[in-house]
């Protein structure tokens, strides 16, 4: 799924809070999981619904979060989430490796 889709679906995506920050980080890196997030928001997010992106400073921490009104992953199921292959929703296309199918 891609902004224009999700556009199309009448999603409403923008950004609640910014804030600038240096991270020791590959920067291709951070921008493929924001792009994986962002792209499983736009995925299981109804029709109408909205997904925000904030970014946050914590003492010495830098925050980035999606923040949708999609279903929520099973409370059970959390620990799995970072298992190789692991996927919440079986019937859902896609390859397993955050990748867009």
């Amino acid at each position: 799924m891609s902004m224009p889709s999700a556009i199309a679906l009448g999603m409403d995506i923008g950004a609640e809070e910014m804030v600038s920050a240096h991270v020791h980080a590959i920067e291709t890196d951070i921008g493929m999981a924001v792009k994986n997030l962002v792209s499983n928001a736009v995925r299981y997010t109804p029709d109408g619904g909205t997904i925000d992106l904030r970014m946050r400073r914590d003492g010495g921490r830098v925050w980035i979060e999606i923040i949708d009104t999609g279903p929520s992953i099973d409370e059970a199921l959390l620990p799995r989430v970072f298992d190789r292959f692991f996927r919440a929703n079986p019937d859902v296309e896609g390859s397993g490796f955050g990748f867009p199918s």
